[in-house]
């Protein structure tokens, strides 16, 4: 699957952390973990300043959108 990070909607719920759409985006671009559960794409990648983040995209859905960012939790990091 090819996904153009550029042009997934944000939703809401990806707000809820404070992380930036530019943030977020950039994680997903220079991710360097993958995970896939339960319809959720989990890229772990940093955002423009070095911060590791968790970013997790709907799969379910035909229309692809973020819809969760935060600071990646250490299980994520190991």
């Amino acid at each position: 699957m090819y996904l153009d990070f550029s042009r997934l909607g944000f939703a809401d719920s990806a707000r809820r952390h404070g992380i930036a759409e530019h943030d977020a985006r950039h994680a997903c671009r220079n991710a360097i973990r993958i995970f896939h559960r339960d319809g959720i794409l989990m890229l772990i990648g940093a955002d423009y300043g070095g911060r590791m983040l968790e970013v997790g995209i709907t799969t379910r859905e035909e229309d692809p959108r973020i819809v969760h960012a935060m600071p990646a939790r250490a299980h994520f990091l190991r």
